[in-house]
């Protein structure tokens, strides 16, 4: 018959209250139970009332009970997920790892079977999942970097087992409340040519995707490689230049202590 009355009883079933106001709870009463219940006096009655109580709550406690599953069932789909990254474990695993739980659920505890097959780990899953705790993290740096009163750089190139050079930059602050907070701000793939340019590029886009102030930048440590701390055009050089153009001091920098142990090895 359409939609219920805000006021009144659910027109769509005649059993039901649309809203549960003093009066229509009342009417309900008197035109579908008064006949039935009326006859119960003392301590029947309270008795009654007591067990219709009693039945209500079980049926929400079984709500609340589905509820409370599913949301420990996403709660281990995010605790594998993360393992699974941290561990840099193929995302296919989570469905091996799921046959694992399920076998020792039915040696141990049989009854809690349909509790661990709950628990989704398929491939795309643990992807999402995955993407979901990245941006979370993301946005956590994202927020710290604003809180820093000062800080520094410090950044290390390599290549990676595919013949790709990978920019790792690490950033280092400090708070008003003097909590220092060190991070890996980003992993940069280098495309192509490696040079001061190319590396300044990645730095630049880092600062601003974090929207770090230059003014606060104190220092930056990198090796001791002509791309990075050539005065014309490596990073060093580079860097000196843009602070020289915002008006700043120009930043401090540092070689990196374990590439001078390194060095000093060799000697």
């Amino acid at each position: 018959m359409g939609r219920a009355p805000a006021w009144g009883l659910d027109m769509t079933d005649p059993q039901a209250v649309a809203v549960f106001k003093e009066y229509n709870l009342r009417r309900h009463y008197e035109s579908r139970h008064k006949d039935k219940y009326d006859s119960l006096q003392g301590q029947i009655r309270a008795d009654k009332l007591s067990k219709l109580k009693s039945g209500l709550l079980a049926q929400q406690n079984t709500f609340v009970r589905q509820a409370q599953l599913n949301q420990s069932s996403v709660r281990a789909s995010f605790r594998v997920a993360q393992l699974t990254a941290s561990s840099s474990k193929p995302f296919t695993d989570g469905e091996f790892d799921k046959k694992c739980m399920n076998a020792v659920a039915e040696e141990v505890c049989p009854e809690k079977k349909d509790v661990f097959n709950a628990v989704s780990l398929s491939a795309s899953t643990i992807t999402r999942r995955i993407e979901e705790i990245r941006g979370n993290v993301y946005a956590q740096l994202q927020q710290k970097t604003k809180e820093f009163e000062f800080f520094s750089l410090a950044l290390n190139e390599s290549t990676d087992v595919q013949d790709t050079a990978q920019l790792l930059i690490l950033t280092r602050g400090v708070s008003a409340n003097f909590e220092m907070r060190e991070e890996l701000a980003a992993l940069q793939s280098l495309k192509g040519t490696k040079t001061g340019e190319d590396i300044f590029g990645k730095v630049y886009q880092t600062m601003e995707e974090f929207d770090l102030n230059w003014s606060k930048l104190a220092s930056i440590t990198t090796d001791g490689a002509p791309s990075m701390v050539g005065m014309s055009r490596g990073l060093i050089g580079l860097m000196n230049r843009e602070t020289e153009e915002r008006g700043l001091t120009a930043t401090l920098q540092v070689h990196c202590l374990i590439h001078q142990h390194a060095l000093s090895a060799k000697c």
